[in-house]
C-alpha cells in the first residue's frame, strides 16, 4: 500500500491517474485536509476501484488544500506472498478549474465537520 499527498491551490481540478500496472490495483483520494489539520482516511473524496488497466479519482479542490491519495493491491480474498508487488505510473495533475463560489451553506457545513470557514503535473514510477 502506498501513499502520496497533493498540496493544491484554489480554484483548481486535482486529477490522478494510475496506469502501467499488472493485477487489480485500487485508487482513493481523501481531503480536503487544510492547515493544522491531521491527514487521515477518513474524509472519503473520490475511489476507483474498477478492475480495468486504468484507474482514476479527481476532485475540484477547496482553497490550500492537502488530498490523500492510497494505492492499494485487490486481493480478492487470496492471500498476498512476500514478492506480491507490482510497478505502476501514477499522474497528478493540478490544472485551473471552475472557481468554487461559496454559498451560505459553507458556513454550516465547516462548522459541523469542524473546518475553518472557507499547476502542476507529477508523475511517479515504481
Amino acid at each position: 500500500m502506498d501513499y502520496f499527498l497533493v498540496n493544491t491551490p484554489a480554484n483548481s481540478n486535482l486529477v490522478i491517474t494510475l496506469t502501467g500496472f499488472q493485477g487489480d490495483l485500487d485508487l482513493v483520494l481523501y481531503g480536503p485536509f487544510f492547515a493544522g489539520e491531521t491527514v487521515n482516511t477518513d474524509r472519503h473524496a473520490d475511489t476507483s476501484v474498477s478492475n480495468n488497466a486504468t484507474e482514476k479519482v479527481e476532485a475540484f479542490t477547496r482553497p490550500n488544500a492537502t488530498y490523500l491519495a492510497r494505492i492499494s493491491r485487490y486481493i480478492g480474498g487470496t492471500t498476498p506472498t512476500t514478492n506480491d508487488h507490482t510497478h505502476y505510473d501514477l499522474t497528478a495533475s493540478v490544472t485551473a478549474g471552475p472557481a468554487c463560489a461559496e454559498d451560505a451553506f459553507d458556513a454550516v457545513d465547516a462548522a459541523m465537520a469542524g473546518l475553518p470557514d472557507s499547476r502542476a503535473t507529477v508523475k511517479v514510477r515504481t
